[in-house]
């Protein structure tokens, strides 16, 4: 079937937008996306941790945190964000090595009362003494709960030893120690030289009027004293001639291991090609460092490359977690791949592979107001926003000489550094850094890289969204369902085929089988193997997901529409056809391994496993969605091959496709996807919440993860609109959990929860991160709260902030195509109608305080 195209080329980012400097040097940038009925603001100040001297490390995280606790207008510190939920939108910010942001998205129909909280509390907000010294613990528990991560500590360990004058090399949140020595003046001292409208740019992109977008930035903007400063740089890197190279131990199940090397900055002629080289060691399964390191030789479970470009320096790094306890032959896998770029410069079909994936990633920027505005401000204080489209083009511009010459530029042993970060107690040999140089520089590439020979193959805002009046029903011959939405903004088409069963019909014994299984599934067909499924796939731009749910199981992908007849034939090949091989299983199961010690030394995943367990025990939704080494390790293709035939039928096939086509050809689509057949009927035991059970694993860590869970509704329940409501008010920006334990006791950097809904049951969870000492302390106060719930009605305002935020938030997560598709087919595999989410909202807009 030949699919005529309908819509023309899409515009760069950077079209159609209308640029503006004020008076006093704030520079304006304004799009209209009328995509969805909302509209981003990003305030972008050109500062951050390298502006900082080394006696203030920390101080532009610090100023971030001090935004949001009030303004003389607005006393309250938690206003800010009230005022912006009850206008149904988000905020927050973040703090870069370079640059400090702040972002609203809300529904535009109160674009100009955003654009004004945001400006006062950002050019007005107070820094109270004592406000100051609670909140710098909260961030002293957000330092401490990053050194618990094992990838915040490799990255920034290495940093600390490739580094010895410029800024980069130190902790970058601060230390502790320092921190608590903040007091306002030095605060204000940092503002003024760096909080000034010349190093600011300000985005407004969304369903907007352009000149009146610019009018109110004026307004509330343009009287902002312009100040001539000099900005604050770092100190440079000298060049220095040496390897480096340092090992770490830990409470950590992983083998990690990083290598970098000093890189040009982000301007700098040979940054395109360093680009082109990162992603073709390290992005998607048909890279280098993939298919060689983890693929074939089994060194690694996972690796990747990186070149982080900044304006006076830049770092290319290469790291992996190596399958032995002995890191050495991963490092030797990585430098071998090294050796090879600089001996034989890459194939045309691995280039095109990569440049076809970035011009993917163009279009998908374009999708969401947020993406398009940062985009736009990132540009702007680096040299203008038309970089964002001409660093594109300059990138697709870049030749395999070009690639073979950074590498023989740019990877050399004698400026690398090299850390190790190693689980405590593992049998590994010392060795010293001249012991690892000499091992690397007996590498040499194993073999030359040549072509390959591949076969031929909710209030006033939610009455605007008009796409969802437009879905259709449309029952498939096989037996299953397509919920199909036509959008025609961009040309791009993404589809989601969901299916029940899955993990709900797991058991202890075979618990992680359906995980398993779609992993496998890429591994090989009747038609393809590995190989060429990752490298056709990811030729055309895409690449195929899978998400494994409590009740369903969902695979997805996004394609241009010029490539959607040959794409959709690679994706049907893989659902239909996959032959489980029994070597490419062991491989993967490898790789499912590697994920649970990841998840070993993450504290949310860990705890939110032992939540589900304490909460149903053995019961399917206490099971650990990746399964258990003793589970999986049971595993043989035979039982992917049968749970493959009995999931994967046409009768199961709930489809949602949301793009640039018509309805008959999202039938089309959908055709041949599944063999035909039926979901068995198996009688499950009813799903049930446990009596008060506690769960505890002791490790030695910086912080202690912890998770309360109360008996919720499932999705039949109609108790579940205001159990959602009231999570909103628990764990909104100024939700209670947050107030109480973060707010006014600084005792935690992350608190949340959530009411999480099932076919079959639900759960009222709450979480923090805090220090050992405070858990029990945060703890009680979670549990005062939630008898704070149980005994007092919530206020009215309580009330309405937590509904709008609910709308708002809904409308800003459904830009993308993909939650959109993922969206449909979610209600579908559920029997749910696809205005859903629109009763859902409008269900939750009636809720009482008594409720």
């Amino acid at each position: 079937m030949a699919i005529a195209a309908k819509s023309p080329r899409p515009s760069d980012v950077s079209d159609g937008v209308e640029r503006k400097v004020l008076p006093n040097g704030l520079t304006l940038l304004v799009k209209q996306s009328n995509n969805a009925p909302v509209a981003a603001i990003v305030v972008h100040y050109h500062t951050g941790y390298f502006q900082e001297e080394d006696r203030h490390g920390g101080i532009a995280h610090v100023i971030e945190h001090m935004v949001f606790k009030g303004t003389p207008s607005r006393p309250d510190q938690n206003q800010y964000a009230r005022e912006i939920e009850e206008l149904g939108g988000t905020l927050n910010a973040s703090t870069g090595y370079e640059d400090t942001i702040y972002y609203v998205v809300v529904p535009s129909d109160g674009l100009e009362k955003a654009i004004e909280i945001q400006a006062d509390a950002l050019r007005n907000f107070m820094i109270d003494p004592d406000e100051l010294a609670r909140e710098i613990e909260v961030i002293v528990q957000e330092a401490e709960q990053k050194r618990d991560n094992p990838g915040a500590m490799l990255i920034e360990s290495l940093y600390a030893l490739a580094f010895d004058r410029h800024r980069i090399r130190r902790w970058r949140m601060g230390e502790a120690e320092a921190l608590r020595d903040f007091r306002q003046e030095t605060l204000r001292e940092f503002l003024g030289l760096n909080y000034v409208p010349q190093s600011m740019a300000i985005a407004i992109v969304g369903d907007i009027d352009t000149g009146e977008a610019l009018r109110l930035a004026a307004k509330y903007w343009g009287d902002l004293p312009g100040e001539t400063t000099s900005r604050p740089v770092s100190p440079a890197e000298p060049e220095r001639v040496g390897y480096r190279y340092r090992r770490m131990t830990g409470d950590t199940q992983q083998r990690l291991l990083i290598f970098g090397f000093p890189a040009p900055p982000f301007l700098h002629p040979d940054s395109a090609a360093l680009s082109v080289l990162s992603a073709l060691l390290s992005d998607g399964r048909s890279s280098r460092l993939n298919r060689h390191l983890k693929e074939e030789q089994q060194l690694v479970s996972s690796a990747w490359a990186g070149y982080d470009a900044m304006e006076q320096m830049g770092i290319f790094t290469l790291g992996a977690e190596a399958s032995a306890d002995d890191p050495l032959a991963a490092e030797c896998g990585l430098w071998a791949e090294i050796a090879l770029m600089k001996a034989n410069p890459p194939d045309q079909n691995e280039m095109q592979r990569v440049k076809t994936r970035l011009e993917m990633r163009r279009l998908s920027a374009q999708e969401e107001v947020m993406g398009i505005a940062r985009t736009l401000t990132t540009y702007e204080v680096r040299g203008g926003y038309r970089l964002a489209d001409d660093l594109v083009e300059q990138i697709l511009a870049v030749t395999a000489e070009d690639v073979q010459r950074v590498a023989q530029t740019y990877f050399d042993l004698n400026s690398a550094s090299l850390v190790e970060y190693l689980p405590s107690g593992v049998m590994v040999p010392e060795r010293n850094a001249e012991e690892i140089e000499t091992a690397l520089r007996q590498v040499v590439p194993a073999r030359a890289v040549g072509a390959r020979t591949e076969p031929d193959n909710v209030g006033s805002f939610l009455t605007s969204l008009k796409t969802m009046s437009d879905t259709r029903i449309v029952p498939l011959p096989g037996g299953g369902t397509l919920y199909f939405r036509p959008r025609y903004d961009l040309p791009l088409v993404s589809i989601e085929v969901a299916l029940r069963g899955g993990r709900r019909r797991e058991t202890r014994a075979n618990c992680g089988i359906t995980n398993l299984m779609a992993k496998s599934m890429l591994k090989g067909t009747a038609n393809r193997d590995a190989e060429a499924i990752a490298a056709q796939i990811e030729g055309l731009g895409s690449g195929i997901g899978s998400s494994i749910g409590g009740d369903s199981f969902h695979f997805g992908i996004k394609l241009k529409r010029d490539v959607l007849q040959e794409g959709i034939k690679i994706f049907a090949d893989v659902l239909a056809n996959p032959t489980f091989p029994e070597a490419e299983v062991e491989r993967e199961k490898q790789a499912v391994y590697a994920a649970l010690r990841r998840k070993e030394d993450n504290g949310y995943a860990l705890t939110y496993d032992l939540c589900m367990n304490a909460c149903f025990g053995d019961q399917s939704y206490g099971l650990p969605g990746t399964g258990d080494v003793e589970s999986i390790g049971r595993l043989k293709g035979d039982d992917l091959r049968a749970w493959h035939r009995t999931h994967l039928v046409a009768g199961n096939l709930h489809v949602g496709i949301v793009g640039d086509l018509s309805e008959e050809e999202a039938v089309a689509l959908c055709n041949g996807l599944l063999p035909t057949g039926k979901l068995p009927d198996v009688a499950l035991e009813p799903i049930h919440y446990l009596a008060f059970t506690e769960q505890v694993v002791e490790r030695n860590k910086q912080q202690t993860a912890a998770f309360l869970s109360f008996r919720g509704a499932d999705l039949q329940n109609d108790d579940r609109y205001a159990l959602d409501v009231l999570a909103e008010i628990a764990a909104g920006l100024n939700g209670r959990f947050l107030r109480a334990v973060r707010g006014e006791n600084g005792l935690a950097y992350t608190v949340m929860a959530a009411h999480w809904t099932r076919r079959e049951a639900g759960s009222f969870i709450a979480y923090t991160s805090t220090a050992p000492e405070n858990e029990l302390r945060a703890r009680v106060l979670l549990l005062a709260e939630c008898e704070r719930f149980r005994d007092f009605p919530v206020s009215d305002r309580e009330l309405q902030t937590a509904k709008t935020s609910l709308q708002g938030r809904y409308v800003v997560g459904m830009q993308s195509f993909n939650a959109q598709s993922s969206e449909l087919a979610g209600l579908c595999v559920n029997g749910l109608p696809p205005n859903e989410t629109l009763i859902y909202l409008e269900r939750t807009k009636q809720i009482t305080t008594a409720q």
